[in-house]
């Protein structure tokens, strides 16, 4: 009996939340990247290594996804504590980008498996009063789009908490030069109706992109830096997916989306907004954010 699941069949029994919400997505019709989950009852079998008929599963299972030749893939803790209402542990769990082989996807599973224990899950962990964990982690594995543009969008101002305006934050390639704080992201504002009304580009000199050596940091030109990552077309259609979200979830949200080479957009995390900025809340970091969505370069 197979013990992966089909993205598109996720749920928070099997799933985790991280992974049960983009399989909810998938069941609407909305984009996402095409995947497979280890689901957290496989956890246990893992446990002692993956050598055996669990690890050949996942190699399986990533030789189907692939569909005859290996493409790169993103592996993703779904661990059941995860984005919960009381501790969300953002950026605790690790996940790792570009991960290409079944070789490789089987030791990126089992290393989302150890940041169960590592020091800093630990640590938040016992700064909660939560002790050790008494569940264990689904590990969500999905082809990686390559990204032209990617970022964060809010359906409420994470500054003022406005709900009438979804705010975009956007960058070139993959999103990890916003959290080690090397550039500095465009802001997008967009109407209600559509219109957008602010596309204020950021100093976006460093661009992480898969090349032929996998995962790289590229230099750009300074015209590119400074020219918008998105279009305001493209930003009034990721507005749409974005609201489209929101209103399944029935309640404001914040999504991780990464648009192609061909304009598609794709959401690849999202997690209900549970709580509005104070009025005296701290000015917004864009990299103390981002790092919610860390991932480490395979």
């Amino acid at each position: 009996m197979s013990t992966v699941v089909d993205l598109a069949q996720a749920s928070m029994g099997n799933a985790g939340p991280k992974m049960a919400r983009l399989g909810e997505l998938i069941r609407h019709g909305i984009d996402v990247p095409a995947g497979f989950v280890v689901p957290s009852t496989a956890y246990q079998r893992g446990a002692d290594g993956l050598e055996g008929p669990l690890g050949d599963e996942i190699a399986q299972a990533y030789r189907r996804l692939c569909g005859g030749s290996d493409k790169p893939v993103v592996v993703r803790s779904s661990a059941i504590d995860e984005d919960g209402v009381k501790a969300s542990f953002a950026g605790i769990y690790d996940s790792y980008l570009g991960v290409l082989g079944a070789d490789r996807v089987v030791e990126a599973v089992r290393a989302c498996w150890a940041g169960l224990h590592s020091e800093r899950a630990v640590a938040y962990r016992e700064r909660l009063g939560a002790g050790e964990p008494a569940v264990s982690m689904a590990v969500g594995v999905m082809l990686m789009v390559a990204a032209r543009s990617s970022g964060v969008a809010f359906t409420v101002d994470p500054v003022t908490g406005r709900g009438d305006r979804l705010v975009i934050e956007a960058s070139w390639g993959f999103g990890e030069p916003v959290v080690q704080g090397v550039v500095t992201p465009d802001r997008i504002e967009v109407a209600e109706d559509g219109r957008v009304l602010r596309n204020e580009a950021g100093d976006k000199r460093i661009a992480l992109v898969y090349g032929k050596n996998g995962m790289e940091h590229v230099q750009l030109p300074a015209g590119r830096a400074r020219t918008p990552a998105l279009t305001n077309d493209e930003a009034a259609r990721l507005s749409e997916r974005v609201r489209a979200v929101a209103a399944l979830a029935d309640q404001p949200v914040d999504c991780e989306w990464v648009i192609d080479d061909a304009g598609t957009v794709w959401i690849v995390q999202w997690r209900a907004v549970t709580a509005l900025p104070a009025a005296d809340a701290p000015l917004w970091d864009p990299a103390e954010y981002a790092a919610r969505y860390a991932f480490r370069s395979a």
